[in-house]
């Protein structure tokens, strides 16, 4: 069983490089431009979250996901070392940047599938993924919208780009995903695989909603907080399953109280500057 999965982990990564590799061969379609560039990046998108859970799927132990952590991370360094080296020649070797950047992504993906594993392991029950889904969700939409994050955006765009795998799209700009959510999403999933409970509906629903928000993102250049429908669909998908004891909902509300009155905060401070 454990082959099978290192197997699926494997055409699931062979699927994402080709895609990747595919994408400035792909042109905009006959029925719209827009089109085409929703359905590579459905695609992409889908391979992207499979990959991902897949890792979150085989169940490694914390020795496992921390030995697999240390080379993923050594790679990222490589490539963005390689891409300083490769960027100032002239003429430019855009076909060893492509290759540098996808592996990059790759190994990204690796890094916060892995850390995200590890991480999983310091939840001892299902019960409290719902909090640590919703407070994620919730720190990241002001994250993204006013916190820190929004302000590097603005005026580091190269420093996101390097930590975010990017998402081509045939006639548009394209996205990109930071690896913070690959993070998140290997620790929900490892929880779900855990505790037994719903992963396919989870991660179907999670892919609707992801691939919707990165499609606004593409038409509208609105940044979307990929943690808010992670946590709709992991706890959306098992609400059923989760049993919250009345001290449990009092903890979530109490926390969830001054966390709204720290964002609140955050933002007359914000708004008085």
């Amino acid at each position: 069983m454990r082959f099978g999965r290192i197997g699926a982990c494997i055409g699931l990564a062979a699927a994402y490089v080709t895609l990747r590799f595919a994408a400035p061969l792909v042109k905009p379609g006959f029925i719209s431009p827009d089109f085409t560039a929703f359905a590579y990046t459905a695609l992409l998108m889908l391979a992207q979250l499979a990959f991902v859970v897949s890792i979150a799927g085989l169940k490694m132990r914390p020795k496992s996901s921390a030995l697999l952590m240390l080379p993923c991370a050594l790679a990222v360094v490589a490539t963005i070392f390689l891409e300083m080296k490769l960027v100032p020649l002239r003429p430019t070797p855009v076909a060893a940047l492509v290759v540098s950047s996808v592996f990059r992504n790759l190994c990204l993906m690796l890094f916060g599938g892995s850390l995200g594993c590890l991480l999983s392991f310091m939840i001892r029950e299902a019960n409290i993924l719902v909090p640590v889904a919703v407070f994620a969700a919730l720190v990241d939409y002001w994250n993204v919208s006013w916190g820190p994050l929004s302000r590097v955006i603005e005026r580091k765009p190269d420093i996101i780009a390097t930590a975010s795998v990017h998402m081509p799209a045939p006639g548009m700009p394209g996205g990109s995903v930071g690896v913070g959510d690959f993070v998140f999403l290997a620790l929900f999933f490892a929880v779900l695989y855990r505790f037994s409970l719903n992963v396919r509906g989870a991660f179907w629903l999670g892919y609707g909603l992801l691939t919707a928000c990165m499609l606004i993102v593409l038409k509208f250049g609105i940044p979307v907080p990929a943690l808010v429908p992670m946590a709709i669909a992991v706890v959306g998908a098992n609400v059923r399953s989760f049993k919250l004891r009345r001290e449990e909902l009092l903890a979530i509300l109490y926390v969830g109280l001054l966390l709204l009155m720290f964002l609140l905060a955050w933002l007359l401070f914000v708004f008085k500057r």
